[in-house]
């Protein structure tokens, strides 16, 4: 890879880790509509403000390592979105539950990141 190659990755990299940081402390906003909110999770994770900033920032980790992944990888991450979300819907409006579900999916699409990352140098 050349220099400048190399140079495009790292700001790539960096933009997105930026936005991953930052997009969740804006706004009170869910990753979805919640106006349309029709399950018992949906509206627990639109009336928590933790639930809620959980969402958005998952959501957010999620672009991010959709983006930096080859295609055949995403659609395996998109796969294991609609598991979770299967599992995130028996929670229900148990907010220990959809917190535990949160945690776990964040820390398995922030691995993919990571993973991307040690790889390196970019």
């Amino acid at each position: 890879m050349t220099q400048s190659a190399l140079w495009i990755w790292r700001q790539r990299i960096a933009a997105l880790v930026i936005m991953g940081v930052t997009l969740p402390s804006i706004g009170h906003a869910a990753s979805f509509d919640c106006a349309r909110a029709s399950t018992a999770d949906e509206h627990a994770i639109c009336n928590h403000r933790a639930l809620n900033d959980k969402d958005v920032q998952l959501a957010t980790t999620l672009k991010i390592a959709l983006e930096l992944v080859a295609m055949g990888q995403r659609g395996d991450i998109l796969d294991k979105e609609q598991v979770w979300l299967e599992h995130r819907r028996t929670c229900a409006d148990n907010l220990v539950c959809l917190t535990r579900s949160y945690d776990q999916r964040l820390k398995e699409v922030q691995s993919v990141i990571d993973a991307i990352q040690s790889a390196g140098p970019y």
